[in-house]
């Protein structure tokens, strides 16, 4: 049983999932191996600010879920965590394709529910994974969806300074950006 949460550990589980959630969902061939970095987080009117447009050299699709410890902090929106997806336009239109065929990708909502969706997918399986590794049941938020950026950012775990950026590569470029931060939260066990 975990007593105290491992970023590193999660950081490297997620990496994994999120490349084969790419690479089979998605239909997308990584170029290289991804890459992660470990950051300070802007705070600016009490929540952590989130600025797709630096992420790529062009416009982007962005998707943020919130995580609980209790269904009583989700209630009070007590975050002990977030996972923000950013994705390229161009290869968040070629997701959409691959995830639903026949649909229009040229439309920006459509889109955007797409990369809401494939968030979800991936905190999901963050949580499931967090509990193999013997921490807590999280509760997980709706995500917020957005062209660019979140304007107004997103709720954090005010305690923390840090969070983690996990980059792919797809067509040789930067296409999806994964950012994670979570409290220290121990097994409630």
């Amino acid at each position: 049983m975990a007593d105290q949460f491992d970023p590193q550990v999660m950081v490297t589980a997620l990496m994994g999932y999120v490349q084969e959630i790419l690479e089979t969902k998605c239909k997308a061939k990584l170029s290289e191996k991804a890459a992660f970095l470990k950051k300070n987080i802007i705070e600016y009117d009490s929540k952590m600010r989130l600025f797709g447009l630096e992420k790529f050299d062009g416009p982007c699709y962005v998707a943020a879920i919130n995580l609980y410890l209790t269904k009583q902090k989700l209630e009070n929106k007590d975050c002990c965590g977030v996972i923000v997806l950013f994705l390229d336009e161009e290869i968040a239109e070629l997701f959409v394709r691959a995830l639903q065929p026949g649909v229009s990708y040229e439309d920006p909502d459509v889109v955007m529910d797409n990369c809401g969706e494939l968030c979800n997918i991936i905190a999901v399986q963050f949580k499931n994974e967090a509990v193999n590794f013997g921490y807590a049941n999280l509760f997980l938020s709706a995500p917020v969806k957005a062209h660019n950026d979140i304007m107004y950012g997103v709720d954090f775990p005010f305690e923390e300074d840090f969070y983690y950026e996990i980059s792919f590569k797809v067509k040789n470029r930067k296409a999806v950006v994964v950012s994670f931060v979570m409290a220290n939260v121990a097994n409630k066990n």
